[in-house]
């Protein structure tokens, strides 16, 4: 069993729940970042199935479930693709906003072309990716590595280093080559310019200055975690066989059908190999706690939990526990209504209180206290 069991599959379960929280969020406050969904999106793909495979195939690479492990492994090509191209969107927007030139305040024209170029990255691309580019050098069904379950199969060749490993490669490194140096530099020397452009709402946008900075830290944070993973696999596939093959021909790579099996001793024999797959299993967990670390625990998702948290308990039927004396409790809950203290002290005879309880429980107003005090003297000196 690996040494990392049961540590791994707990947080990407974990990751995954936290990530799909931050979707969840951004959908009931409205605040759709087309970018941020789709990292989020591809990263619950790749937790999910990984975290569940690494259950499953603990200590055997026995082929059961074929349909999980035929969408298993679609569903982590789809991460891979979409987590560096969503990063790739959100830099770029955040390059925009530092040239003080937002989506929303383009004209129609070029907001088209916008929306044409992020479709074109995180829709069409990941469809091409998963389908025909996959497909093109997929030499098995799937194949089942021992401790991590189901997963891909790709014969290594020059036409899988430019159909698979270069496109989730070229997005980190435009953004790390070009857009996250440029929005740092404008960051940093016009930081008072920039601020004052959010305030005034030049910028047409509603979100805070943090936000950006947040999604900054992510762009930055994917671009350390993916590029370096990425390089390595071009690497691997360079050196897959011997002498180099650009494609061995499309009836050899589709020859069996047969899913491929990957006991530990034989993933483990390759020192390169077996560093790419844990770094990038933990990359994936790295990034989805980063997320929510940054998106999570802000004033408006804490309000979002809190108000679902109080939609459910009320559903539930639970209810907070009113005070013994109606007359402290400022609301007392009932299934299906809500009745104020005063409701339950008038009905509870308020006239034999004193005059200064009456006026905690809301049944004569604070000035009359001093009236109902004098009259009580009075009475008490006759």
């Amino acid at each position: 069993m690996e040494p990392t069991y049961p540590l791994f599959p707990i947080m990407s379960l974990i990751s995954a729940a936290l990530v799909l929280l931050i979707m969840v969020n951004n959908a009931i406050r409205r605040t759709f970042n087309f970018g941020l969904f789709m990292i989020c999106l591809g990263l619950f793909c790749l937790n999910i199935t990984f975290g569940a495979g690494s259950i499953a195939w603990a200590d055997n690479v026995d082929i059961k479930v074929p349909v999980w492990c035929d969408i298993a492994s679609h569903l982590q090509l789809f991460g891979a693709i979409v987590v560096p191209t969503g990063s790739l969107i959100v830099t770029r927007r955040l390059y925009l906003i530092a040239k003080r030139k937002p989506i929303s305040s383009l004209e129609p024209r070029q907001q088209r072309i916008e929306l044409l170029i992020e479709c074109s990255l995180l829709l069409l691309l990941p469809a091409l990716y998963i389908s025909i580019f996959y497909y093109t050098s997929q030499v098995s069904r799937f194949q089942i590595f021992e401790g991590y379950g189901c997963t891909n199969a790709i014969w290594g060749s020059g036409m899988s280093i430019i159909l698979l490993d270069l496109p989730a490669l070229i997005p980190p490194a435009i953004s790390t080559l070009f857009y996250c140096p440029k929005i740092l530099w404008v960051f940093y020397t016009q930081r008072r310019a920039f601020n004052q452009y959010l305030k005034t709402g030049s910028s047409k946008s509603s979100e805070p200055r943090t936000n950006y900075m947040r999604l900054l830290a992510i762009g930055c944070l994917d671009i350390v975690l993916t590029l370096p993973v990425q390089a390595i696999g071009v690497f691997l596939d360079s050196k897959s066989s011997d002498p180099f093959i650009f494609y061995p021909g499309w009836n050899v790579v589709h020859a069996d059908w047969t899913p491929l099996q990957a006991p530990r001793e034989v993933w483990r024999a390759s020192g390169w190999g077996t560093f790419t797959l844990y770094f990038t299993l933990w990359a994936n967990v790295v990034l989805s706690l980063a997320i929510f670390g940054l998106f999570g625990f802000t004033p408006e998702a804490l309000d979002v939990y809190r108000r679902g948290l109080t939609s459910v308990s009320r559903r539930l039927g639970r209810t907070p526990n009113a005070s013994q004396n109606p007359a402290t409790s400022a609301l007392v809950f009932r299934p299906g209504r809500t009745e104020s203290a005063t409701d339950s002290v008038g009905a509870a005879g308020d006239i034999d209180m004193p005059a200064y309880k009456r006026a905690e429980a809301g049944v004569v107003p604070d000035t009359d206290i001093a009236k109902d005090e004098r009259t009580e003297t009075k009475l008490e000196t006759l």
